[in-house]
């Protein structure tokens, strides 16, 4: 997200910055180069560029000496850039070959072929009855949140094909094309909600580069989210605390493929060997991946706030109203948001109802960015041998545990704004004045202190 915004240039740390760099050229950029289709086509008067443009026309430029770099931008801009012939060595490393999101089905086919996704164990008559009222009741809310998973699980097929392809390059840098058709694919699925389920085969596939564990690892969990909002969606179920507790219990009773339900501390996603690699490489896809953990999150607040059916489909069309503005690359909070969405800030009545139930979602989403990081990371030796260590972290309920306020403590640090802002309520800044950051620092870094401008 520092990438997306010119003012904030001057404070990218200098560990992401692996080549010689202008920031004058790079800001320059950031008003030259269009958007993908999908952001265009929602608000056509805009220029502002996004960020995953913003990291291909920076590594472009970075085979230029600064001021060649600086007149070519001001002349002509990057377009003319990385196509002028003058420059043989920039269109070589950034014109690779053009690849949509369905360009990969060979890999995606030979990976699930070797790891194929299992199917969940027997569903139990409660969580069964659970998902079923979900879909009765709230039938849009249901089938968006089944296209989000679709859309996460054919990510993975897109981001392990990416990394080989990165890795066999030898560069350490995005291909070109793939963030913009992969964006724009994943947006017009839960725009129109297109493809439905003629999309799982796909996104089984997309999930079984993770292995078979990881599969149902993953799909366990995102059944469970779902069971927690079907409690609350039947109007049958009056003690929904006790049917709460029984579900956390069922999904726990298979640890093996279970997230624990003690948080763990955010240290995991900032000293792990990948990490950043899927953020800072593919701002634009790790934006739509936060956003659509905010949209999970918040969609419980309306569930659990409102007792009569009205109050609760007017919250979740304020909410699934604010999760596709935040695909609009608008002003904030119509934005991606910038820091990775907890359930502390965005879902605070299930951490004080279910904390237990709020502690698995946070552990799946933050093993969700640890395993994006490892798919494309150029520094990765065996993707799938990096996975299954990863996961098996994730689901020890000793490794990395927090107690309850420290959880509850790190998510606000992180600010509700720059998370997404609240599922109902009304924040139009940070309600903070510092990163938070510095506490994951453990080697130095770049601190922003109390009173520098963000």
């Amino acid at each position: 997200p520092v990438f997306s915004n010119p003012e904030r240039v001057r404070r990218v740390p200098l560990n992401l910055l692996p080549r010689p760099f202008s920031r004058y050229a790079f800001t320059h950029a950031l008003s030259e180069w269009p958007r993908p289709a999908a952001s265009r086509a929602r608000d056509p008067t805009s220029t502002r560029m996004d960020a995953g443009a913003g990291l291909l026309a920076w590594n472009a430029a970075a085979y230029l000496p600064v001021r060649q770099r600086e007149q070519k931008w001001v002349s002509g801009g990057v377009k003319t850039l990385i196509s002028d012939p003058q420059f043989p060595l920039c269109e070589r490393q950034i014109m690779m070959k053009p690849r949509t999101l369905l360009a990969v089905p060979l890999a995606i086919l030979w990976l699930s072929a070797v790891q194929p996704a299992t199917a969940l164990a027997q569903v139990h008559p409660d969580t069964e009855r659970s998902l079923a009222a979900l879909e009765r009741e709230f039938p849009e809310l249901n089938e968006l949140l089944l296209t989000l998973e679709r859309a996460h699980g054919i990510l993975y097929g897109g981001l392990i094909a990416e990394g080989e392809e990165v890795r066999a390059s030898g560069a350490d840098m995005p291909t070109f094309e793939f963030e913009f058709d992969t964006f724009d694919e994943l947006v017009r699925m839960v725009e129109d909600l297109s493809g439905g389920e003629a999309l799982d085969d796909q996104a089984k596939a997309g999930y079984a580069v993770i292995g078979e564990r990881g599969a149902e690892v993953i799909a366990r969990a995102h059944a469970f989210q779902r069971e927690l909002l079907g409690i609350y969606a039947d109007p049958e179920v009056t003690e929904r605390s006790r049917a709460v507790d029984a579900a956390v219990a069922r999904y726990l009773s298979r640890p093996e493929v279970a997230l624990p339900a003690e948080p763990k501390n955010m240290d995991i996603l900032y000293d792990h060997p990948y990490t950043w690699a899927f953020r800072t490489g593919y701002p634009d896809l790790g934006g739509f991946i936060w956003a659509a953990h905010w949209f999970q999150l918040a969609s419980l607040e309306p569930m659990m706030t409102f007792r009569d059916r009205e109050g609760r489909l007017d919250g979740l069309a304020t909410v699934t109203d604010r999760f596709h503005r935040k695909l609009s690359y608008g002003e904030p909070p119509d934005a991606f948001p910038t820091e990775l969405p907890l359930a502390p800030p965005i879902a605070p009545g299930l951490v004080a109802q279910h904390p237990r139930a709020a502690a698995i979602l946070d552990n799946l989403n933050m093993m969700h960015d640890v395993l994006a990081d490892i798919l494309v990371s150029h520094e990765v030796e065996d993707v799938h041998v990096a996975v299954a260590e990863a996961i098996t972290q994730f689901l020890d309920p000793r490794y990395r545990v927090v107690t309850r306020q420290n959880w509850i403590l790190m998510a606000l640090r992180h600010s509700i704004f720059n998370q997404g802002g609240p599922a109902l309520g009304v924040m139009t800044r940070s309600e903070r004045n510092a990163g938070g950051h510095a506490q994951h620092l453990q080697g130095g870094g770049q601190v922003i202190l109390p009173g520098m401008p963000r």
